[in-house]
């Protein structure tokens, strides 16, 4: 797995202290808090899937954004061309990332009848924020990520309440040391995997 963030951005969020080793360690602990909480690989990647159909006019794709189709096939039938004005075929929904349609067709039930060909994700060599580069918000939850991880040698970053009247009372996120602290959950949640 390769981070998703530079050594050069951890040592500018945190300090000049924090070492290149340190650095490199905090991106890939970042990184895999990350991708455990969204329970999905966003770097840019070829995939070849195949569906249930659901007696619907659509598929929702396991990985997105898409950025192209090579192939869609129906039931073994020729691939499908991109839908055209009166003319069956494929098209990607404009509002939802990962939704497939198949206007003017609606695919009888089936197992594994959808056959997809097709490349999706961000491309981690572009710039943040770019058009096809890392999002801001995934950006965001790295820097939020890597800095609970660097301070959790302090403090519980995940101690929610503390109460100490005689007796240590605590109350914690339901997260582990390390893990992607209630900040970076909210910036993650577009990006998190639903069935």
């Amino acid at each position: 797995m390769t981070a998703w963030v530079q050594t050069a951005d951890i040592i500018s969020w945190l300090g000049p202290d924090v070492t290149s080793i340190q650095a490199q360690d905090l991106a890939d602990s970042a990184t895999a808090a990350v991708l455990s909480w969204i329970e999905r690989d966003l770097t840019l990647g070829t995939f070849n899937e195949t569906y249930d159909s659901n007696g619907t006019d659509y598929i929702l794709l396991d990985h997105w954004p898409i950025r192209t189709v090579t192939s869609v096939a129906i039931n073994g039938e020729a691939p499908l061309m991109v839908a055209a004005f009166q003319k069956a075929g494929y098209a990607l929904d404009p509002l939802v990332s990962r939704k497939m349609r198949f206007p003017g067709r609606r695919i009888p039930r089936g197992v594994m009848n959808i056959a997809v060909n097709y490349s999706a994700g961000y491309d981690m060599t572009q710039p943040v924020a770019s058009t096809t580069g890392l999002p801001a918000d995934v950006y965001k939850a790295l820097q939020l990520t890597a800095a609970a991880i660097y301070n959790a040698a302090a403090a519980d970053p995940n101690l929610s309440s503390e109460n100490t009247a005689g007796v240590f009372t605590g109350s914690f996120y339901q997260t582990g040391v390390g893990a992607v602290p209630p900040g970076a959950r909210s910036l993650l949640e577009r990006f998190k995997r639903v069935a």
